[in-house]
């Protein structure tokens, strides 16, 4: 036996469904944007500096790790998204060496933030597993990084920097101010985006 609505019950339900704003509908699990980021450059930051060959060797450990916002490693609920794919390429413009990476971004709310430009800024959270001394190429020494050394046999002045030859990539976040100062979003689509 069908139980049948009544028609006056179907007319309000047809009229309620039409009322609801699609704003108002959240935004599907399919739903995905998809974004090119400049990750992190091969700059100095904080008397270290992270070489090419680093950025080439760590940057297929990001590979499936999360996007997050702000560092928030042990909250899954500040987890927006995946890191798809990553690639070294170099900027003309800084004439630095920086890891760009291709990410799906599934929170709604995070999306709305990247669309608004609030999202556009990035930090990498990573291990680091190994760095020399960019004036003795020794793990372990005296030298202080930041600090002013003169070669004694050439008298020329050197700042000593720890330069990171290996590190393992933990995530990727959304943050305010970047140590890395040209991290950021470099575009977003709502269809998928290739690697160049």
């Amino acid at each position: 036996m069908k139980a049948l609505l009544p028609s006056s019950l179907m007319a309000v339900l047809l009229l309620v469904t039409l009322a609801v704003p699609k704003s108002s509908v959240e935004t599907l699990p399919e739903d995905v944007m998809y974004c090119r980021f400049a990750a992190t450059y091969s700059e100095t930051v904080r008397g270290e500096i992270i070489t090419r060959g680093a950025l080439e060797l760590f940057g297929p450990t990001f590979i499936k790790r999360p996007v997050l916002i702000g560092h928030a490693w042990d909250d899954p609920f500040l987890c927006v998204g995946t890191i798809q794919h990553t690639e070294v390429k170099y900027d003309e413009d800084l004439e630095l060496y920086y890891l760009e990476m291709l990410v799906e971004i599934r929170d709604d709310v995070a999306q709305d933030r990247i669309r608004k430009g609030l999202f556009h800024y990035l930090s990498i959270g990573f291990r680091k597993v190994s760095s020399i001394c960019s004036i003795d190429g020794q793990e372990r020494c005296t030298h202080i990084p930041g600090e002013e050394y003169t070669d004694y046999l050439t008298f020329e002045k050197e700042t000593a920097y720890r330069l990171v030859t290996e590190i393992l990539g933990m995530e990727v976040s959304f943050v305010n101010v970047p140590a890395s100062r040209w991290s950021r979003v470099l575009e977003w689509s709502m269809m998928p985006l290739q690697a160049n």
